[in-house]
């Protein structure tokens, strides 16, 4: 876990990334809604993306929350920025 938000009582924000293969990494969100941790489906990096990894997150609200972090090709690290408004996650960056 790289990072955790937690904008009010009983919410919380989790993010980081983790090993899916040899070589090969993915980022991952949590939400936290005061009784169990659960993943939440965030968008995956562009088809030329091979690794992502979240590296902070800040919340002002269950319905405000940003993440940063990065993505890789064969040549290149790319950000990405992802905005949560309480339904679901848009690509910023």
């Amino acid at each position: 876990i790289a990072g955790v938000a937690a904008p009010a009582a009983g919410a919380a924000f989790a993010v980081g990334d983790f090993t899916k293969a040899a070589n090969r990494f993915c980022g991952f969100a949590a939400r936290w809604n005061g009784k169990s941790w659960s993943l939440m489906h965030v968008p995956a990096p562009p088809r030329t993306g091979k690794n992502a990894a979240y590296d902070a997150v800040a919340a002002t609200s269950g319905r405000n929350v940003w993440v940063v972090g990065d993505y890789s090709t064969k040549t290149t690290r790319n950000v990405v920025i992802l905005h949560w408004n309480g339904r679901s996650w848009r690509r910023q960056l």
